[in-house]
């Protein structure tokens, strides 16, 4: 029988990442429950604009050209994100009193809170998830996480700078 090469075995390797990472993502977003923290909005924020909020809620007030690197879209896309979500009253926006050609963003009152609904949520879930795994699986996965991410900073982004 003929051994597997490196990279053959490196696929297999992402593969059983791909699915394993989009069932923990299913799980942690899954049921009726993950709705809550959108209901009741004038046409409640696609999928996209909810991302986009988690964004901005992680990077925090910012222009206009950070939110959209943190997001990976280009300025005009980002902006028409932003416009959709200040028109929901989710996002703040304004000109920098010192450099009237910047734009800030930041998320408004109601987007704070729909966010902070969705964090619990989610948590929760995480939670339910850390205790099925047992302890030392959770701390494992802890550690796993934060080296992943680590790893994941000292990647080039697209634009072959350090992300």
């Amino acid at each position: 029988m003929a051994r597997k090469k490196p990279q053959d075995e490196l696929l297999g390797k992402a593969r059983v990442v791909q699915v394993s990472t989009q069932r923990i993502r299913t799980f942690l977003l899954r049921g009726s429950h993950m709705d809550r923290a959108w209901k009741g909005l004038p046409k409640e924020p696609t999928f996209g604009q909810i991302r986009a909020m988690l964004a901005l809620h992680t990077v925090g007030p910012c222009t206009l050209k950070v939110f959209a690197e943190a997001i990976g879209v280009s300025g005009p896309t980002a902006s028409e994100k932003v416009e959709r979500l200040v028109e929901k009253g989710l996002v703040k926006r304004w000109r920098n009193p010192d450099n009237r050609r910047e734009v800030l963003i930041e998320l408004g009152d109601e987007g704070r809170k729909r966010i902070a609904e969705h964090e619990k949520i989610v948590l929760g879930h995480i939670c339910q998830l850390l205790e099925a795994i047992g302890p030392e699986d959770a701390n494992l996965m802890v550690e796993l996480t934060e080296r992943i991410a680590a790893a994941i900073d000292r990647l080039p982004s697209r634009g072959g700078k350090k992300a």
